[in-house]
């Protein structure tokens, strides 16, 4: 196959193996019925592989910074994390199976959290974040034309439920 037909279905490939999280040989079928893009399975991995295409593409490392950062939260707001890989909210199960799978921690490590030792620095595209409260204060930018439009309101009534709406 020419690197040019490659390239051109390289979102869609993305789209469907990434975003869709289907196998590599579902990505073949679909593509192959879809786009009547025909090409091997190993011909996909190498791609994938040249593209830097990877599903799981945290390391042990990574997932004891993860599971580091979730402890230290965890102990500083009595919550638990939410953790986003990319930009997308990564399901809590997920985040644990991979933690027990891949982030075994030493008594060392356990009584480092409790001590203020310094933070290691998170991973690109890794973000641990506290969930959003639901009694936080409104996320609209302040000079929002809603937000001017309820401060002339005569009536509080209206502003009193919509701060007890949640999001």
């Amino acid at each position: 196959m020419a690197s040019l037909d490659w390239e051109s279905h390289k979102a869609e490939i993305q789209r469907l193996y990434i975003d869709e999280n289907k196998k590599i040989l579902e990505v073949v079928h679909e593509m192959k019925f879809s786009r009547n893009f025909i090409a091997s399975e190993s011909s996909y991995q190498r791609k994938l592989r040249e593209w830097g295409i990877r599903k799981n593409r945290l390391g042990k490392a990574n997932w004891k910074v993860i599971d580091y950062k979730i402890k230290k939260k965890k102990q500083q707001s009595g919550r638990s994390p939410q953790v986003h890989i990319d930009g997308k909210l990564c399901p809590p199960q997920k985040v644990r199976k991979e933690i027990a799978r891949q982030a075994f921690c030493s008594t060392i490590d356990k009584l480092s959290v409790q001590i203020d030792i310094p933070s290691p620095m998170t991973p690109d595209g890794i973000q641990v974040c506290s969930p959003a409260s639901s009694n936080s204060p409104n996320p609209w930018p302040l000079g929002s034309p809603w937000l001017e439009f309820l401060n002339i309101l005569p009536s509080d009534v209206f502003k009193r439920k919509l701060n007890n709406f949640t999001y």
